[in-house]
């Protein structure tokens, strides 16, 4: 069973009382490392999933910290962040005034599979595209399919959003979603347009929640249920 977790950490080198304007101290920097280490330590919930030894990574990293006495801030987040990249997890980001810590591999390392010079082209979109909300829709040229590129879920829309898109093509003989190049967002967005293709309530998976420091501390399954959309009556003119 896989825990669902989205965590991003941010460090205000501020709240630290550090200032960039004045020398660094050696000391200052080893707190903070160890504050981090240990707020994954204690939240993150994939060191057993994913078979990670943060005791060996931190003790790695620490070691870097522990090699040079005129370390200044732009290094000392170079080592946070390529710690925190250790977890190969594009939602785990480390954020100062001067820099976003990221991993991108989990993109970068795979072929392209998106083109949005195509998207808007005359075979899928075109120009004259309806948009609703976080959608940009249309029927496909020359056929009966119905298109809904939906590129960030994140990006929010409303029921009567959702329901004019789907209104629009209610005629076509198929429909395709597309949720390609989408770097994630808000859960129940999905779980709102997937209510639109069922008639009754079901179970779509589970959540695990982190109840305690320990890296196997969860709470038992959780079920996500899926429940039917309620229609409402829109008059599309």
């Amino acid at each position: 069973m896989r825990q669902i977790l989205i965590l991003i950490i941010a460090i205000s080198f501020t709240s630290c009382k550090m200032s960039v304007d004045e020398p660094s101290n050696i000391n200052d920097f080893k707190t903070n490392f160890e504050t981090l280490w240990k707020i994954m330590d204690d939240h993150y919930c994939y060191f057993t999933y994913k078979k990670i030894n943060w005791d060996s990574i931190g003790n790695v990293y620490r070691a870097k910290l522990q090699r040079s006495d005129t370390l200044n801030y732009v290094q000392f987040f170079r080592i946070c962040g390529n710690m925190l990249a250790e977890l190969k997890d594009g939602h785990v980001n480390l954020v100062s005034s001067f820099d976003v810590a990221r991993y991108w591999k989990w993109y970068l390392d795979y072929p392209d599979n998106f083109s949005s010079t195509i998207l808007y082209s005359d075979r899928y979109l075109g120009k004259n595209y309806y948009i609703a909300g976080g959608f940009k829709y249309n029927v496909l040229p020359k056929s009966a399919i119905g298109y809904i590129y939906y590129g960030d879920f994140s990006d929010g829309f409303s029921g009567a959003n959702l329901s004019y898109a789907i209104g629009m093509l209610a005629n076509c003989q198929g429909l395709i979603i597309d949720v390609r190049n989408n770097g994630g967002g808000v859960l129940t967005y999905a779980e709102d347009i997937a209510s639109r293709f069922t008639t009754q309530s079901l179970t779509y998976g589970y959540i695990r929640h982190k109840t305690g420091t320990g890296h196997d501390e969860f709470s038992s399954p959780i079920a996500q249920t899926l429940t039917p959309y309620s229609p409402t009556s829109i008059a599309l003119n």
